[in-house]
C-alpha cells in the first residue's frame, strides 16, 4: 500500500506543475532535465528512462536499453512528431517515480507502462 499523506501529494503536484511550467517557458534550447530512473521490463531487462521537457517537444521520455545501447525509443505525452504517444497520466507516473523513488506501487505502474511501450 502506498504510504503518502495528502500534504505530500499536494507538494509533489506543485513541484510537477512548476517543473513543467518552467521547462515550457525555457524553450527548446534549454532542456529541462526532470530526472532519470532505471526500470526493468517483464524479462528483467533494465531500461534507463530520462524525463525531459522543452517548449518545442513538450514532455517526453528517452528510453534506452542498459544492455544493448542500440535499443532506444522516444515517447511523448504531448504529441511530438513520430514519438510513441503516452497519456499525461502515464508520463506523470514516471515523474513521480523519479521524485519519490522506491514507492513500490508507482514503480509497478511505471513497469507496466514500460512493458506496454516495449510490446510485452
Amino acid at each position: 500500500m502506498l504510504n503518502i499523506n495528502i500534504l505530500d501529494l499536494y507538494k509533489l503536484g506543485k513541484e510537477i506543475s512548476r517543473d513543467v511550467h518552467e521547462s515550457i517557458d525555457s524553450g527548446h534550447k534549454k532542456k529541462q532535465y526532470l530526472g532519470e530512473i532505471v526500470i526493468s521490463d517483464i524479462n528483467k531487462h533494465p531500461w534507463k528512462i530520462k524525463l525531459r521537457c522543452t517548449k518545442k517537444r513538450g514532455r517526453y521520455l528517452k528510453i534506452a536499453s542498459q544492455i544493448d545501447e542500440s535499443q532506444k525509443i522516444r515517447v511523448s505525452a504531448d504529441g511530438y512528431k513520430h514519438y510513441i504517444q503516452i497519456t499525461s497520466e502515464e508520463w506523470d507516473i514516471f515523474h513521480k517515480v523519479c521524485r519519490l523513488q522506491n514507492q513500490e506501487q508507482l514503480c509497478n505502474r511505471a513497469q507496466k507502462i514500460l512493458n506496454k511501450l516495449l510490446g510485452y
